[in-house]
């Protein structure tokens, strides 16, 4: 589509790959930003704007507007603490991560196309200094397990008595 947005680009392309996508990214329309304007898009984790699947593979996907907020979007997630712990949880989970740019460039003798460039980003682009920082911190405790909840679990046959 000529009129389609970086989203529906990222998807359309998606699919061509065998990937099933959807789109993660919403809008709040109740955050107040400064300056007195309301409403904000929310990322998945802060980071993943598109999520995709195929078998035996996940890719989360920042869509970015042109090559230059490519490398915007790059820079801002190793830099940011908070977002690089969520990338880097993302990492260590197993998903895969991709910044994707589209700009429109003339082929010579033809019409501006859309051109799509990729960057991937892995645990070993992240200082090496954070992801100790990040694997060093404590997971939460387990929950104490109430003595009343056995009650409700299910003889170990797996069938309920009747």
């Amino acid at each position: 589509m000529a009129t389609a947005r970086n989203a529906q680009r990222c998807m359309e392309e998606l699919r061509t790959q065998g990937y099933l996508p959807a789109k993660v990214e919403y809008y709040n329309s109740f955050i107040k930003r400064p300056g007195g304007t309301f409403g904000k898009r929310i990322d998945l984790y802060g980071i993943i704007d598109i999520l995709a699947i195929k078998p035996g593979e996940i890719l989360g996907i920042q869509s970015a507007s042109s090559y230059k907020d490519m490398m915007e979007h790059q820079r801002h997630y190793l830099v940011d603490t908070a977002l690089t712990f969520n990338l880097m949880a993302w990492l260590d989970a197993g998903g895969a991560f991709q910044i994707w740019g589209w700009e429109k460039k003339r082929v010579v003798g033809s019409r501006k196309q859309w051109h799509l460039k990729t960057v991937e980003l892995r645990l070993e682009d992240i200082d090496a200094g954070q992801i100790t920082l990040y694997r060093s911190r404590k997971l939460p405790a387990p929950q104490e397990e109430d003595e009343h909840m056995n009650d409700l679990k299910p003889p170990a046959g797996g069938k309920a008595n009747e």
